[in-house]
């Protein structure tokens, strides 16, 4: 199925948005590196349709290229394909939808001048608990991706 291509991609550019956060979580979003992979993501996952039932695989990079997102409209496209993800798989994602709209408002009110990163670990309370409910098949699915982005990536 070339959609697995297509979600494969989305998980390369979400594991690399994930390692240069880990290395500054300071920089501002706006970096081009940090766009391109933002626009990786988006770009990867709208071959994927709604309907298809890996769907569900892509909470995750919406949720990371969401987080770095700068831009209204793709904002809007990102809660959209969440609404999806929810739908197929009747499962909450209330604590990433939380996260991102904590984190866009939180750039809403920065001064037009400040290019700092809001990174969406700091929303994140250190006794909260963020997992959100998956068969353990669909936590299989996602290990061993990660697993094949990271081969692919090295």
């Amino acid at each position: 199925d070339p959609l697995w291509r297509c979600i494969a991609e989305a998980y390369r550019h979400t594991c690399i948005l994930r390692s240069w956060r880990l290395l500054d979580p300071t920089e501002s979003a706006a970096a081009m590196h940090i766009q391109t992979s933002v626009t990786g993501v988006l770009d990867s996952l709208a071959h994927v349709p709604g309907t298809s039932p890996l769907i569900e695989l892509t909470v995750m990079p919406l949720f990371m290229a969401g987080a770095d997102n700068l831009s209204p409209h793709s904002r809007h496209y990102v809660l959209l394909r969440l609404a999806e993800c929810q739908a197929r798989a009747e499962m909450g994602i209330a604590a990433p939808l939380s996260l991102l709209e904590k984190v866009w408002e939180a750039r809403a009110r920065q001064a037009a001048d400040d290019q700092s990163n809001v990174p969406w670990m700091n929303f994140v309370s250190q006794h909260a608990s963020l997992t959100m409910e998956c068969s353990p098949s669909l936590i299989a699915i996602r290990h061993t991706m990660l697993n094949q982005c990271i081969k692919t990536t090295i």
